[in-house]
C-alpha cells in the first residue's frame, strides 16, 4: 500500500529544499584506511555482511549533523587502529541556487 503514503515535494531552491551528498571520503576513519564514494543517485542504499562497515559509513555522514555522532563516541575512538589522524570529507549539491 506505498501508494497511501503522502509524498510531499519540495521545490529544489526553496528554503526548506535539502542538500545531497554527493562524494564522501574517509582516512584512517573506524575499519577504513581509506575510502572515496561518489553517487549522484536521490537514494543510496547501504548493504554487507556483518561487520563490513555499513555503520563505521553512517557513523561518518553523522558527524555532519548536530550532536554527538551516530554512537555519540569520543573522536580518539572513531580512529583506526594504529593511525595518528582520521579525515571525514563530504561533498554537498544543494541543487539549483
Amino acid at each position: 500500500m506505498a501508494d497511501d503514503i503522502p509524498v510531499q515535494q519540495i521545490p529544489a531552491g526553496s528554503a526548506s529544499a535539502r542538500a545531497r551528498i554527493t562524494r564522501l571520503a574517509l582516512t584512517d576513519f573506524r575499519s577504513y584506511p581509506a575510502l572515496s564514494i561518489s553517487t549522484d543517485a536521490p537514494l543510496v542504499a547501504l548493504s554487507g555482511e556483518n561487520g563490513a562497515g555499513k555503520t563505521n559509513i553512517l557513523e561518518a555522514l553523522s558527524l555532519f549533523t548536530p550532536g554527538r555522532g551516530l554512537r555519540r563516541a569520543e573522536l580518539g575512538r572513531m580512529l583506526r587502529h594504529g593511525a595518528t589522524g582520521f579525515s571525514v570529507f563530504a561533498a554537498l549539491d544543494r541543487g539549483p541556487q
